[in-house]
Parts: C-alpha cells; structure tokens; sequence
C-alpha cells in the first residue's frame, strides 16, 4: 500500500493524524494544522455487501453535523485493487471521486482512497 504522510497535515484534524499515527507510526511526528478537532475515527469490519449502507449511514450523520462530503475521505488498507467500493459511483446521494497519488509516487500500490 502506498500512503504519503506529511510532517504537517494541514487538512486532517488532529484525530485523524492521531489515528494514523497509530495505526502507521513515523519516525518523526505528524503535526495537524487544521484547527479543527475532529471526530474519531471510526473502523468497522463489515460484509463487503453491507458496507454502501453503513457507509450512507455515516456520511448523513456526518452532514446533519455540518461536516461537507468534500472534507470526507475513505480509505481502505486493503490496496485499490480490492477496495470494497470498486465499481461504485454513488454512496445514497453522494457521488463518489477517487483519490490519486501525488504527481512524484514513484510505483507500489496506489492510495486506495474515495472522496465526494
């Protein structure tokens, strides 16, 4: 899996940049820029069939909360190729774009991301 983290993340909150830090520890620290807290992540082991609703479900309480689908990422760590929502193009009202990879990734796998 490819995944670019920058010392300063100025789009993700610092929940976000925590749980990366987590989840793909660095050997210098990641330090969130936006102002913004943030919600905590949320990781869910589903059926793949089961996880457009979920999905649905989560992106509306995320609206009804004032966040905007632009500001939504989802990321699977199971590589593009079998990424869950391959083939899918809408989440309930919310079409889905797909993430790429910066103009210097260099080969591996590419960001297996979605957003709106």
């Amino acid at each position: 899996m490819y995944v670019a983290l920058l010392p300063d993340c100025f789009r993700s909150p610092a929940a976000i940049v925590q749980a990366l830090t987590a989840l793909l520890p660095q050997s210098s620290p990641l330090i969130p820029a936006n102002p913004h807290y943030g919600t905590e992540p949320m990781f869910h082991i589903v059926e793949p069939e089961k996880l457009p609703g979920l999905l649905t479900e989560r992106i509306n309480q995320l609206c009804q909360q004032g966040i905007s689908p632009k500001d939504i990422a989802l990321i699977s760590l199971h590589g593009l190729q079998k990424f869950a929502l391959n083939g899918i193009e809408t989440l309930g009202d919310y079409r889905l774009g797909h993430g790429t990879p910066p103009a210097n990734h260099s080969g591996g796998h590419k960001p297996s991301s979605h957003q709106f």
